[in-house]
């Protein structure tokens, strides 16, 4: 192939790439256009009156969160300063919603031992939530006791993100659903008012969780049923291999007792072989 064959064909290549580029994009465009836009202004409209309405009324919401030591027991707070964010008015990608957590009054722990000081520590880091520590040394100058005291804020956050590579609508959630970041994938025509009425009282506290996931009690027991076989199925491979794995170990016991009545007939046998060899 001589030099401009050759830059022909990767010309060729560069804009065949670039046209299936080009049409992805075209593609993701017109699905936008279709489906995620009207999905997404709809959000933006809805949650815009939501917190609109909510500045206005200077909104407080009494939160309880397990934030205490033991990581059960509650800490009572209160959760206002609520804003609403986006990215573009006519084609809205993404859209967030935060406010945050303040502590009611004062809150202060005791942990008497360095691991559970440690872990307090990491967990109140972790959560990116201020506090005051008052360490107690020893003689060797390492923590002995501390206690703490919340500051705050705990930062709360709901984020709505059109994606055009997934097709699909995706809510990032912070320390809404109790102290934790979470993931939910929706279809666009499944982020409706019905969803984003349950996201906002879930934001305010009125809802525990955004999707509840209630099966049936046929479905219940026949999943159920389904377990319980796949269990009796792999206890039963299970058992089948150990019983192979020991007739083959049985097999290698009795090919190496052979293997050695073999050899010590062969050596009686070259032995007597020099006797009479011998004697002759």
């Amino acid at each position: 192939m001589s030099l401009i064959e050759s830059l022909r064909n990767e010309v060729e290549i560069r804009e065949s790439e670039h046209a299936a580029i080009l049409a992805e994009r075209e593609a993701q465009q017109t699905y936008y256009e279709d489906s995620l836009k009207p999905s997404m202004q709809e959000a933006r409209s809805y949650f815009l009156e939501v917190v609109r309405n909510l500045k206005f009324l200077k909104t407080v919401t009494p939160v309880s969160l397990p934030m205490a030591p033991d990581g059960e027991s509650l800490v009572a707070m209160e959760q206002s300063g609520y804003e609403f964010f986006y990215d573009n008015a006519n084609n809205p990608m993404r859209l967030d919603i935060v406010c945050e957590c303040l502590v009611s009054g004062a809150q202060r722990f005791y942990l008497s031992t360095p691991d559970k000081v440690a872990q307090y520590t990491e967990f109140l880091d972790g959560l990116h939530f201020s506090y005051h520590r008052k360490t107690e040394l020893d003689s060797k100058y390492e923590i002995r006791n501390a206690t703490f005291e919340l500051e705050g804020p705990l930062k709360v956050g709901v984020t709505i993100e059109a994606s055009l590579a997934d097709r699909c609508i995706y809510i990032y959630m912070r320390n809404v659903e109790g102290l934790a970041k979470k993931r939910y994938r929706f279809a666009p025509e499944k982020v409706d008012t019905a969803l984003m009425e349950r996201l906002a009282r879930l934001i305010l506290r009125q809802e525990e969780t955004l999707v509840n996931v209630t099966l049936p009690n046929e479905v219940r027991n026949e999943l159920s049923m389904q377990v319980m076989a796949e269990r009796q199925e792999r206890e039963k491979d299970l058992k089948i291999a150990i019983e192979e794995m020991r007739l083959e170990r049985l097999a290698e016991v009795e090919a190496r007792k052979l293997s050695t009545k073999v050899k010590n007939l062969t050596q009686l046998m070259k032995s007597k072989m020099s006797d009479n060899l011998a004697s002759a």
